[in-house]
C-alpha cells in the first residue's frame, strides 16, 4: 500500500524534479526520464497518468508554455486524479491550477514547503487506502485509453522546420526537443538546416536555462544572508561555496561583499557612464567616454594591503607577477615590500610600486571572481570630477578643510577618512592630496620602443601645492617607483 506518483514538469525544470525526488522516496514515483530508448514516449506518459494516484505538477513559467505539460495536466484532471501543484517559480498561474492545496516552493524546498508536502501526501494516502490492504504496482492500461488521448504534437517530416520554429517562438522547448528527436530517429534531413546540430543547440539551450535556474535559486539564498548584518558572515561562507559551482554567475555582484572580508572595510562607489575631458601640455584637451564602473571609496589602506602580504597565496606567490617580464624580474630583485615607519591601519598604503599595485589587483580578482584593476586616468578623473568639470573633487575652489595638501600644513599622510568634506560628486573620498595614486594609464609621449614606459599617478599628496591636487593634475613615474607619498586605489570593471 503505497501512493503512486506521477511528476509532471518541463524539461528545463529537471533540476527541481531531481531535488524533489528524495522527498518522494517512500512512494512509487514515475517521471519521464524513466522512459527507455525505443519506447513510445507519449504512450508511456499516458500509461503512467492512468497508473498514478497523485499527479504532482511543478508549476513555473516554463510549465505554462509547455504544450506537453498542459496536455498531461488536462488529462489528469479529466481522469479525476488527485493533483498537487508545487509552485517552483513566480508566475501568473491560472486559477484552476492552484487549488486550495498546493506547495509553495518558490523559495526552494524549505522546511515549511516540505512539511506541507508531507502532510498532503500522508492525508491522501490515508484517504485512498485501507492500511490492511496490499496494493499491486502492476501496470495495466486499456488500449482505448491511449487512443482517446492522441499525442498533442503531430510529427510531420515535411514541416518539421516550421513546427520547431513555432514551438521555440512560443517558448515551448519540450515540443521543439520532441520534434527534433523524432526527426533524428526518422533520419529526416533538410536542404537548408542541419537538424542534428539544431537538436544539439536546443539541448544546450535547455541545459543553459536549467543551469541559470539552479544558480539563481541558490544565489537568492546567498543574497538573503549577505544583505543582513546578523547573517553576513554565514552569507560570505555560503557565497564562497556558491562560486565554486557557479563561477560565472553573480548578477548583483555579491563578490563586492566578499572583497570586504578579504580586504577589511573595502567599500565601493558606483560611477555612472559619462564623458570626461583630460588636459595635456599646451592646453590640448581630449574628451573620453567612460563606461560605468565601480571604484574603491578610499585608497587601499595599510590594513588592506597587509592582507595581501600576509596571505599564504599573496605577495610571495609568483603568479601575481607574471603579467609582464619587467614585473617578474622586479619582484625577483625586490622580493619584500617596503614598510612604513609607523604603519596605521586606515592610512593609505604607500611605498608601493606600480608592479605591486597590479599584483594586488590580480590577487584580489582571483579571490573574489571580480575583474579588479587600477583605474585608467579617464576613470579616475571621472570618479573625482563628475559631470560639471570642477577643479577639485569637492568644488572649484581649493579648501584646506577638504584635503591634505601642502597648504593644510600637516606635512604627512593621514587617515583616509580624515577629510569628509573632500567627497567627490560620487562620494569617492581622499582623491585630492594625502598620497598620489597609481593609474593603469601610460604617459603619452613619443613612441620610442627603446624608452621605458612611465605610468600616470593622480591626486597629488600631502606635500603638493594646490595646483598639483586638482583633478586634472598628473605625475609620470617609473613603475618601480616607491615613495612615502605614493599609493593606489582600485576599480571593478566589466561586471
Amino acid at each position: 500500500m503505497m501512493l503512486r506518483i506521477f511528476v509532471c514538469y518541463p524539461r528545463v525544470d529537471l533540476m527541481y524534479c531531481t531535488q524533489l525526488l528524495p522527498y518522494l522516496a517512500p512512494y512509487h514515483v514515475w517521471y519521464d526520464l524513466h522512459i527507455k530508448a525505443g519506447q513510445d514516449w507519449w504512450q508511456e506518459i499516458l500509461k503512467h497518468i492512468e497508473w498514478c494516484d497523485v499527479f504532482v505538477l511543478l508549476v513555473s513559467p516554463n510549465t505554462l508554455s509547455s504544450k506537453y505539460c498542459q496536455e498531461e495536466y488536462t488529462i489528469a484532471r479529466a481522469k479525476g486524479k488527485r493533483i498537487l501543484p508545487i509552485l517552483i517559480a513566480p508566475c501568473d498561474v491560472p486559477s484552476d491550477m492552484l487549488t486550495k492545496s498546493y506547495v509553495d516552493a518558490r523559495a526552494g524546498l524549505t522546511v515549511k514547503a516540505l512539511a506541507t508536502l508531507k502532510d498532503w501526501l500522508t492525508a491522501t494516502e490515508h484517504a485512498l487506502y485501507d492500511k490492511k490492504k496490499q496494493y499491486s504496482t502492476r501496470l495495466s492500461v486499456p488500449t482505448q485509453f491511449i487512443q482517446a488521448y492522441p499525442n498533442p504534437v503531430t510529427f510531420v517530416p515535411e514541416t518539421v522546420v516550421e513546427d520547431v520554429s513555432a514551438a521555440l517562438e512560443r517558448g515551448d522547448t519540450d515540443t521543439a526537443l520532441y520534434l527534433l528527436e523524432m526527426a533524428e530517429a526518422a533520419g529526416v534531413t533538410s536542404p537548408v538546416v542541419d537538424l542534428c546540430q539544431w537538436l544539439e543547440d536546443v539541448r544546450r539551450s535547455i541545459d543553459a536555462r536549467a543551469y541559470k535556474q539552479r544558480a539563481d535559486q541558490a544565489y537568492q539564498q546567498v543574497k538573503t544572508l549577505v544583505k543582513k548584518r546578523a547573517t553576513f558572515e554565514l552569507g560570505i561562507k555560503a557565497f564562497e561555496t556558491f562560486i565554486q559551482e557557479f563561477p560565472d554567475y553573480d548578477p548583483d555582484q555579491l563578490a563586492l561583499y566578499l572583497s570586504q572580508r578579504i580586504a577589511p572595510s573595502l567599500l565601493w562607489c558606483d560611477i555612472p557612464e559619462g564623458e570626461v575631458t583630460l588636459e595635456y601640455e599646451g592646453k590640448h584637451r581630449v574628451v573620453y567616454h567612460v563606461d560605468a564602473f565601480r571604484i574603491s571609496k578610499y585608497p587601499i589602506t595599510h590594513a588592506q594591503f597587509q592582507k595581501f602580504i600576509d596571505a599564504p597565496d599573496g605577495y610571495n606567490e609568483e603568479r601575481w607577477w607574471l603579467f609582464s617580464e619587467e614585473a617578474k624580474a622586479w619582484h625577483r630583485a625586490y622580493p619584500k615590500p617596503l614598510e612604513r615607519h609607523t604603519p596605521v591601519g586606515d592610512y593609505p598604503r604607500v611605498n608601493v610600486s606600480w608592479y605591486e599595485a597590479m599584483a594586488f589587483c590580480l590577487w584580489l580578482s582571483a579571490k573574489t571572481g571580480l575583474t579588479i584593476r587600477l583605474p585608467t586616468e579617464p576613470q579616475w578623473q571621472r570618479a573625482a570630477q563628475g559631470d560639471d568639470g570642477r577643479r577639485y573633487p569637492y568644488g572649484n575652489t581649493f579648501s584646506r578643510d577638504a584635503c591634505n595638501a601642502r597648504q593644510t600644513r600637516i606635512r604627512s599622510i593621514t587617515s583616509v577618512k580624515m577629510f569628509p568634506l573632500g567627497a567627490s560628486p560620487f562620494q569617492v573620498m581622499d582623491m585630492s592630496g594625502n598620497c598620489w595614486e597609481w593609474t593603469l594609464s601610460k604617459n603619452k609621449r613619443d613612441a620610442d620602443p627603446n624608452k621605458r614606459d612611465f605610468y600616470l599617478a593622480k591626486g597629488g599628496s600631502c606635500s603638493s601645492r594646490a595646483e598639483a591636487v586638482r583633478v586634472t593634475a598628473r605625475a609620470a613615474l617609473a613603475p618601480d617607483s616607491r615613495y612615502g607619498t605614493l599609493g593606489f586605489r582600485v576599480a571593478v570593471v566589466g561586471q
